[in-house]
This record gives C-alpha cells, sequence and structure tokens, in this order.
C-alpha cells in the first residue's frame, strides 16, 4: 500500500514535464500571428530561466518593456516555453477556442495508476 502511494505521487510531480501529444498542433507562432503592419518576436523563457542568459522567468517582460511590443501568446511548455510579442494587433486565429488533446496527455500516468489498481483488486 505505501508502494502504492509513494508510486502515485512520484508520478503527479511528473506531470510537470509531460510533452504534449501526437495530435498537438502549436497554434502559438510568430508565423501565425504575424500579419500585415505587424512584426512579431519570440523569447524563450523558462520557470527558473534556465535556457537564457537572464535566470529572471519574467526576463521576456523586461526585454520587451521598453518597446512597442505586447505579449501574444505562449507554446505548450510547463518549464520551458516560448513567448510570441508583437509591435501590433496579432492575426485571428482561424480556429477561435479550438479544443486540444495536449492537456489530455498529462492523464496518462494516473491513468496507469489507476489500471494498476484495477488490475491488483481483480487479484486479489
Amino acid at each position: 500500500m505505501i508502494w502504492s502511494i509513494l508510486y502515485s505521487s512520484l508520478c503527479l510531480f511528473s506531470l510537470a514535464d509531460v510533452p504534449a501529444g501526437p495530435f498537438y498542433r502549436e497554434d502559438c507562432t510568430v508565423s501565425k500571428m504575424e500579419q500585415d503592419g505587424t512584426t512579431c518576436d519570440t523569447c524563450t523563457n523558462g520557470m527558473s530561466g534556465f535556457d537564457t542568459a537572464d535566470p529572471n522567468p519574467e526576463h521576456c517582460a523586461v526585454k520587451f518593456e521598453d518597446s512597442d511590443y505586447t505579449y501574444v501568446c505562449s507554446t505548450n511548455g510547463a518549464s520551458y516555453w516560448e513567448e510570441v510579442w508583437c509591435d501590433g494587433p496579432p492575426k485571428e486565429s482561424a480556429c477561435g477556442g479550438c479544443y486540444s488533446v495536449a492537456g489530455m496527455t498529462g492523464l496518462a500516468p494516473l491513468s496507469l495508476v489507476v489500471l494498476l489498481c484495477l488490475q491488483r483488486r481483480k487479484e486479489q
């Protein structure tokens, strides 16, 4: 029983960096946000700023604070992501409020734990 609880706890902590699923489509890109009269740029960011020269997780906001660029969107990622910033209105999304399966991949470890528990219950 204790091992099951420990395993479940470890799985829940590992959900933070679960990659996007195979059907995930990234909608936050410069090419999808840029339109005539608007220039967009990306900025790498993360919880600890680990992939940047600036360890501040708000370094993108600092980078663009003295410009006309405003935050538009972020790519999928828990501890590391790309942000798109534009100096004008971004292109309207053709999708609107599309359903994405990306969030569902985080349930995979939890589903495995449930299946293991059900299997163990059948054996008893």
